[in-house]
């Protein structure tokens, strides 16, 4: 199964009116209660090759020129419509479920064979086992003797504030001509809504990346203070690459992994004791680098300190004073970075 049909699997389970999955951004589920993020970012690499798996040629093509791709996909056993978007370095891919279609039944039934007298006791063996009469499947017309027998099932639409309920106007099975009708009944927040409340949502949060973003320039220092638990809710709201610096990373394995990511990736410092890495660091923001500290410390200038350590030469702490530096903080509207003005 390819990575798209997995992620449009995995989100029927909300029972979306539409998906949207962006560059570097967690998968977007819409629905009757409006949009949620599911999952983790999905790198832009990863995207584009998981749209090459389930495209023909030509659809490939349009892909790498930037044109618009409009194509159909079955996922979840359901038939999705997917259209791309692209600009610059980000891809975007809106999926809608096509509509099921649900067959009408009319007419006169047909009547079954009658069996024959030497008929009356045939059973019918299959290994040694008689065959069970087959399970009734709701909203499936099956012949009897009597005629057309129809179970009544509600069918979910493509839209979930919407479902069809089958009625039988009349006798089923009767020969008047009457029909199986398919009735709408329409209850909640109409679908329209609901995209117009996702789509204000995802301007939201694409308002406070730019916010933070205009905060967190090219070349800073930014430290996360305890009690903010990791840097990944707030690194997901940044939508940037990352680059991890754990505790078992050295200075010349990561100066050669910094060449291999993108300008605008953001390097995660998550060891307990920075200082060792000072100058390292100091050489990735010249370099204009954004750099992360995880840190234990309550205020900036205790994570200052705990960055300088108790080595760090009078130099070392000049070099440190002429960095742009901040900190992240939290608040119930979302995130901020406050800059250091000392």
């Amino acid at each position: 199964m390819s990575l798209l049909s997995q992620l449009l699997q995995r989100a029927l389970i909300k029972r979306p009116s539409q998906v949207i999955i962006e560059t570097d951004r967690p998968l977007v589920v819409i629905t009757d209660r409006g949009a949620r993020e599911q999952g983790t970012e999905l790198p832009g690499e990863a995207l584009f090759e998981a749209l090459f798996a389930v495209m023909n040629e030509e659809q490939q093509a349009e892909l790498v020129v930037g044109k618009r791709v409009e194509f159909d996909l079955d996922a979840g056993g359901r038939a999705w419509t997917l259209q791309t978007e692209t600009a610059a370095d980000r891809i975007a891919v809106r999926a809608r479920l096509r509509p099921q279609l649900v067959a009408e039944v009319s007419g006169a039934p047909t009547r079954p064979p009658e069996l024959r007298d030497d008929d009356d006791d045939l059973v019918l063996i299959i290994d040694g086992d008689e065959l069970e009469a087959p399970r009734r499947v709701p909203g499936v017309a099956y012949l009897t003797g009597d005629g057309v027998s129809v179970e009544e099932i509600e069918v979910e639409l493509d839209e979930p504030d919407e479902l069809v309920a089958l009625h039988v106007e009349g006798v089923a099975g009767s020969r008047d001509g009457s029909v199986v009708a398919f009735k709408r009944e329409p209850s909640g927040p109409r679908s329209a809504d609901v995209e117009v409340g996702g789509a204000r949502r995802l301007a939201r949060s694409r308002v406070e990346r730019d916010r933070l973003l205009s905060a967190l320039t090219p070349g800073t220092l930014c430290f996360l203070l305890r009690g903010l638990r990791g840097a990944r809710p707030f690194l997901t709201t940044l939508g940037l690459p990352v680059l991890w610096l754990g505790e078992d990373d050295t200075p010349r394995e990561m100066s050669e992994r910094v060449l291999e990511v993108e300008d605008d990736a953001i390097i995660v410092v998550t060891v307990d004791d920075p200082s060792p890495w000072l100058p390292w660091i100091l050489r990735r923001l010249e370099e204009g680098r954004r750099v992360l500290i995880e840190t234990g410390a309550r205020t900036p200038a205790g994570a200052r300190r705990v960055l300088l350590g108790v080595t760090a030469t009078p130099r070392a702490e000049g070099w440190l004073a002429c960095m742009r530096v901040a900190s992240v903080t939290r608040h119930q509207s979302g995130w901020s970075v406050v800059v250091d003005e000392a």
